[in-house]
């Protein structure tokens, strides 16, 4: 069957509002990469329950799959932000430009199809920006200042260990919504950080 494009995807009974940042709290980013995945519907039905936002840098690869583009489609009405991951999630230190305009390319034709937008973030795969990804930016690419290391551990409670041990104010957090491990510490770090006035 032909996937579903923007005029056919259900809109949500109560669509996310504006975001009114207050500039005088402190304010973080649970990004999540490689998805969508395994994680990616616990974690958006715990942004959904405490009204909180997250980037998701996502992978055309994944995007193949309709489970996986149903819950992009969840992310994205839900008011988050969607970036590229690239489509194959090849370092860019092996890609000239060409080649990574193709990859960014590519996922923007699939958010297109499903979201009617396309990425204005990207994330490169392991963090890499070369020359040749310089040449080739035309959005911002987005790194990162604590890696959780969820993609190491698996570990629920390290990677809570990792966010409020190390959390500052501005802080970029580096996560994995293909991990059920990530979606589990989320569990405990999205209401703390709460919490904490973030």
């Amino acid at each position: 069957s032909e996937p579903a494009g923007p005029d056919d995807i259900p809109t949500p009974s109560e669509p996310a509002g504006p975001r009114v940042l207050d500039p005088e709290r402190p304010i973080v980013a649970l990004t999540f990469d490689d998805g969508p995945g395994q994680g990616t519907t616990a974690i958006l039905d715990l942004l959904e329950q405490y009204d909180a936002r997250a980037p998701f840098f996502v992978i055309g690869l994944c995007l193949e799959q309709p489970v996986q583009t149903e819950k992009l489609q969840r992310a994205f009405y839900l008011g988050c932000a969607i970036g590229s991951h690239t489509y194959d999630h090849i370092s860019f230190r092996e890609l000239d430009a060409e080649q990574i305009r193709s990859q960014t390319e590519r996922v923007n034709e699939q958010l297109m199809q499903y979201t009617g937008f396309p990425a204005d973030l990207v994330r490169p795969p392991y963090g890499h920006i070369t020359d040749e990804a310089r040449k080739a930016a035309e959005t911002p690419y987005i790194h990162w200042s604590i890696d959780t290391e969820d993609w190491l551990s698996r570990d629920a409670q390290a990677i809570v260990a990792m966010v409020q041990e190390n959390v500052q104010d501005g802080d970029i957090i580096l996560m994995h919504d293909i991990y059920p491990s990530t979606a589990e510490a989320c569990e405990t770090l999205i209401p703390w950080l709460i919490e904490q006035g973030y």
